[in-house]
């Protein structure tokens, strides 16, 4: 099984990478050999998307695995002939699938979405995991509120924060990247989750909400919209 990412670096840091990084782990022990294969950045130690295709004669022995949204089409020409299945997070990039490419839908927004759209496709439900460093939360928990500032909302970040902080509440809006979010879940009491209009703005869906479901794992409270996969 090979996962293919464009890199693995900060460029590319995101819930998506997480996920497909996290997916090849848990596969390690299906298959004879799972590796992370990335396509637009030589890292040391990965195979290269490139080297690979002109090193093996089509179809070859490895399932690929393809996932990053906007790049879908144009790996799914380079894999042609080749065994491949979809790992399908968010929905809405207007793509259409060749026949017969399986789709692995992480939540069943997106099922449904593939089952409109490419109905005599093979498809399959198949709900991301929860790290096992999500979990516990048994301390003190000195933030009353967190809010995630990148998918959040105009109005909690304008309006509601402001409003909770005038009110005495410990109030955190977090920025940019965390190496240990589930630390920092288990340091809040409440998470407010509200992607609606981020999703709006990119078009595309949210593909499974797997912050706010971490979140809970810490034993946080969460209160969050309901588009899409939420």
């Amino acid at each position: 099984m090979r996962f293919l990412v464009p890199g693995t670096g900060d460029r590319f840091r995101c819930g998506g990478l997480s996920v497909e990084l996290q997916s090849a782990r848990l596969c390690e022990g299906l298959a004879p050999s799972v590796e992370v294969v990335t396509y637009r950045r030589r890292e040391p130690g990965r195979a290269f998307l490139p080297d690979l295709l002109k090193q093996e004669r089509s179809p070859g022995e490895a399932l690929w695995l393809v996932s990053w949204g906007f790049h879908v089409p144009e790996l799914l020409r380079q894999l042609r002939g080749r065994p491949v299945a979809y790992h399908a997070h968010s929905s809405g990039y207007g793509f259409d699938l060749p026949a017969g490419v399986p789709v692995l839908a992480v939540s069943r927004n997106t099922l449904g979405y593939w089952g409109d759209r490419a109905p005599r496709a093979p498809l399959q439900w198949v709900p991301n995991a929860i790290d096992p460093g999500f979990g516990g939360g048994t301390g003190e928990r000195p933030i009353d509120v967190l809010v995630q500032a990148r998918k959040s909302s105009a109005y909690v970040r304008e309006q509601l924060l402001p409003a909770l902080r005038q009110r005495g509440l410990q109030v955190e809006l977090q920025q940019g990247w965390v190496d240990d979010l589930g630390d920092l879940f288990r340091s809040a009491k409440v998470v407010l989750y509200d992607s609606a209009d981020h999703w709006r703005r990119a078009g595309v869906s949210e593909g499974f909400g797997l912050p706010p479901i971490e979140a809970l794992a810490c034993g946080c409270v969460v209160f969050s919209s309901f588009n899409h996969a939420l």
